[in-house]
């Protein structure tokens, strides 16, 4: 059994599965390849029941695919996927439920072709210009600053957001019934349409960082930004002081 398209279990030779994860459903087909070793997932509050993913995909007619980016059907084939979120590497806690330990978002494109490109590139730059100057103190500590942006925006776009596995049945009174995932989500949980899941604590899409801002990565993420606000304004000031002294 494999799970995939939310925290569920997938049969490699059969397209039906029981979702663990509250995600929206969607064909397994572009995204069950490669070698995947068999873990038994069952859903949190049901067994697993032989029931089509959605009624638009429960066939392996990739026309029928909703849900998938072509770039993660070209370039993540072979890997599972919750919603619209892919998944490179899963666990089990004590009670044998899948944890999801390293995935990304559906905007891993721009975060890998852009957010990180701008940052490594600027940085690279901006080091030629203050390392000749810059007290070795002061260069280690600007080097420390660029190595917790570029950590931080790691862990927030590879950690999972805070996705919520699926509750068939109603936990308490104050839960409401998600209609697009089929799953009751408590306060303060919503459904992020563009990654296809229900994150606990959602926040917003953030597609700098290419995945959702909830529960789970928010910590990261604030480091993340308020880091790379200050690492903008010091670059701006080193730069201008050493271009200053250049032309001096």
């Amino acid at each position: 059994m494999i799970p995939s398209r939310g925290r569920g279990v997938l049969d490699g030779s059969d397209s039906h599965a029981g979702s663990y994860f509250s995600s929206k459903p969607g064909n397994p087909a572009m995204w069950i390849r490669g070698s995947l070793n068999p873990v038994n997932l069952l859903n949190r509050d049901t067994e697993d029941k032989d029931a089509p993913w959605c009624k638009c995909c429960d066939d392996d007619d990739p026309s029928h695919d909703c849900g998938c980016t072509l770039l993660s059907e070209v370039f993540c084939a072979g890997r599972i996927r919750v919603g619209n979120m892919v998944v490179f590497k899963q666990n089990k806690n004590a009670q044998g439920e899948p944890v999801l330990s390293l995935l990304v978002g559906p905007f891993w494109p721009m975060l890998m072709c852009i957010t990180y490109p701008l940052i490594i590139g600027i940085s690279c730059f901006v080091y030629i210009k203050i390392a000749p100057i810059l007290h070795p103190l002061a260069l280690f500590g600007w080097f420390c600053l660029t190595l917790t942006v570029i950590i931080s925006l790691f862990l927030t776009a590879c950690r999972d957001p805070g996705i919520l596995p699926r509750y068939t049945s109603q936990p308490h009174s104050s839960w409401r019934w998600n209609d697009q995932a089929k799953t009751y989500r408590p306060p303060g949980a919503f459904y992020d349409d563009e990654c296809g899941v229900v994150v606990e604590e959602f926040d917003h899409t953030c597609p700098w960082t290419g995945t959702a801002i909830g529960k789970r990565n928010m910590g990261p993420f604030k480091v993340f930004v308020s880091s790379i606000c200050a690492l903008i304004l010091i670059d701006i000031i080193l730069t201008s002081g050493a271009m200053s002294m250049g032309k001096s």
